[in-house]
Order: structure tokens, then sequence, then C-alpha cells
């Protein structure tokens, strides 16, 4: 079991003036431990999971970039910057992360620390990526603070009905790839643990044990099955409204035009080849 140190508050102030508040544990030996995750590959679901295994092995959750998008902070404002090193100390789990938190990589902390990095067949992705921008992905309310991310959201999801599928997920494929390149000096690393969506979706029991060895922490079927009884979600029915639309991998091949697939593979070939996708897949 973990112990949980004395909790305090830690307030960030980022270069935009903005300020985020998150409850983090001090005087804990090392190492930290980090989920990482590709955009619509998942994440909700792999960080919701090793929140409950951090839960009920006595380790504090921080849920950094959740709770940076309630707070209506855009991943552009605080990817880079160097007050969100401040919340980094021994200890804690930080997760809540769809792309990379490039100032992360400047702390020894983050480097040194047990990883893992979840990610998904991008072309899959960029199919749940259009479906989640068009119809369900949550839009928090502007705050009195700022409404930077709800007006965000709001212009991908009027940009996602003004296009169909194939034209959304080719004018898209660019950056997904950029996205994934940038997890590469990690990638291979014996800190970083790289779980596929492909493995886990229809086995999280097996994901659960891979995450515990890897952190070093102590879980039992118990658990494990505790967590499986609100974890693995398989809808009946595909509901493109839902948040979880569909579970199956492979999705792109039922979805996307043969031209499409074709050119979105050639622009992802990058990405799929750090992470271990075959092209020819």
């Amino acid at each position: 079991m973990g112990a949980l140190g004395p909790m305090t508050d830690v307030t960030v102030t980022l270069q935009t003036g903005r300020t985020v508040t998150f409850e983090v544990d001090l005087d804990l030996d090392p190492p930290a431990f980090f989920v990482l995750s590709i955009r619509k590959s998942g994440s909700t679901m792999v960080n919701e999971v090793v929140t409950a295994m951090a839960i009920a092995t006595g380790r504090r959750s921080v849920e950094v970039g959740t709770t940076l998008f309630h707070s209506n902070v855009l991943e552009i404002d605080y990817r880079e910057d160097p007050g969100l090193l401040d919340i980094l100390h021994p200890g804690n789990v930080y997760g809540g992360f769809r792309l990379m938190p490039r100032i992360f990589a400047e702390s020894q902390l983050f480097r040194a620390s047990p990883k893992i990095l979840f990610v998904r067949d991008p072309r899959d992705a960029l199919v749940s990526g259009y479906f989640s921008n068009a119809f369900s992905h949550p839009i928090p309310a502007a705050g009195p603070e700022g409404n930077e991310v709800t007006e965000q959201l709001q212009r991908q999801r009027t940009r996602a009905l003004a296009l169909n599928i194939d034209q959304w997920v080719t004018r898209n494929a660019a950056d997904f790839n950029m996205n994934m390149l940038e997890f590469a000096p990690f990638v291979g690393e014996p800190s970083t643990l790289l779980l596929k969506y492909e493995d886990c979706i229809f086995d999280k029991g097996t994901m659960m044990r891979e995450i515990a060895r890897h952190f070093d922490w102590e879980i039992d079927d118990e658990l494990i099955g505790l967590i499986l009884e609100w974890a693995d979600v398989r809808p009946e029915k595909e509901d493109p409204k839902e948040f979880i639309r569909q579970v199956t991998p492979g999705d792109h091949g039922n979805k996307l035009r043969a031209d499409t697939i074709a050119t979105i593979t050639k622009i992802l070939e990058p990405g799929m080849d750090l992470f271990g996708y075959a092209a020819s897949s």
C-alpha cells in the first residue's frame, strides 16, 4: 500500500495569468507515476481505471489535464508552461493528458519515473475524433475566468458538422501524426510501458495487472473485479451521439472509403511505425 503524504493545495499561475489549483501530496519518496495517452485512444477509460487503482492503493491521483479542461484552459496554453512543474512531487499519480505535456520533459522526476503510454491505431482514433467533435464531446460551461475551451470546442463542432467523415479525418491526419511523434523520446525507454488499445479494450484485467507491475503496486483480483464492473463498457449497438459509441478495433475500415484509408495511412505512417502499427493492417 502507498501512503498519502501531507496534502497541500498547489496553485499554478500560468503565463497567460490564469491560476489553477491542484491537490498534491508532499514529502513522499520517489518515484511519481504518469498516465499518458493519445487523444481518442481510450484515454478517459485508462485514466479512470488508474485513478481507481491509485485510490485503492493509497495514492493521490492528480488529474492535471482534466482539471485544466474544466477550468477552461486550452492545452496550447499550458503544455509548455513552466508553472506546471510546480505540481510535480514524488508519490503522486499524474494523468488526464491527451497530448504530450511538453514541459514535463524538463523534469528529472518525470524522466526517471514510471510512465504508461496508452495508444491506438490512429486511423481508428481519427474516426472516433470525428464523431466526438461532431456529436458527443462534452463542452464545459464558460466560467468567470475564461471560456477559451468552450469556444474552441464549439468551433470544432461546427467545423466537423460541415464536413463528411472522410474529409474530416484527411484534414486532421497530419496534426494527429505530429502529436504521436512528440512521444518519441520516451517510447522504448524502460520507464515507459506502451499499452495498445487493441490489446486492452477486451482484457482490462490483464491491462491493470501490467500497469500494477510497471508501477510496482500491489492489486488483487477483488479490486480488478470491482473496477471491471463499471469500466468494462461494451455498447450493444453503435450510437454516434454517445460518448462511448463503439469499442471494437478496426472501425476505420467500416467508416472510411478505401482511398481515404490509403491517404491517411501514408500521412500517419511515421507515428504508426513509432507505436508498432503496420500500415498494411
